[in-house]
């Protein structure tokens, strides 16, 4: 498996962490601006893990199923759960900007892999670009409520 596989891989991961925390954030908040921020944001990522996955069979592999990403992502997410029993709404943005976070710093580190072709870095970076502006726009949210 080629170190642009192994990449493509770790972001297809990220995606579905960020897909699955969406979504449940989506069901459980009950502001209709978060309910469709969220639904939205669960689709971005959604369409972004399909596109990676893709450019992965487009380059002769499988998409590997789940377990290469490390577990920081995923306690990320795993902790908007726990947010709904605690911290209503404002825990569950607080938990879905951490995510993100995370995101974005999984994707800039694996940009700066010089292997990477121009399409597959084009495709990176543009995702990138998405997921930065909803962190930002989270974030702005979340000034706004406190």
């Amino acid at each position: 498996m080629t170190d642009t596989v192994k990449i493509l891989n770790e972001l297809i991961e990220v995606c579905e962490d960020g897909f699955n925390g969406y979504k449940t954030a989506s069901e459980d908040v009950q502001t209709a601006t978060l309910k469709s921020l969220f639904s939205e944001l669960s689709q971005q990522r959604n369409t972004f893990a399909q596109a990676l996955k893709n450019k992965v069979e487009s380059l002769g592999e499988k998409p590997q199923d789940h377990g290469s990403v490390k577990s920081t992502l995923h306690r990320a997410w795993i902790n908007i759960k726990s947010a709904f029993t605690g911290g209503g709404e404002e825990a569950i943005l607080t938990e879905c900007i951490n995510g993100d976070k995370v995101a974005v710093e999984t994707y800039e580190k694996n940009l700066q892999d010089t292997s990477l072709s121009a399409d597959v870095r084009t495709l990176v970076q543009s995702q990138l670009d998405h997921i930065r502006t909803a962190y930002n726009k989270l974030n702005q949210l979340e000034r706004v409520k406190s």
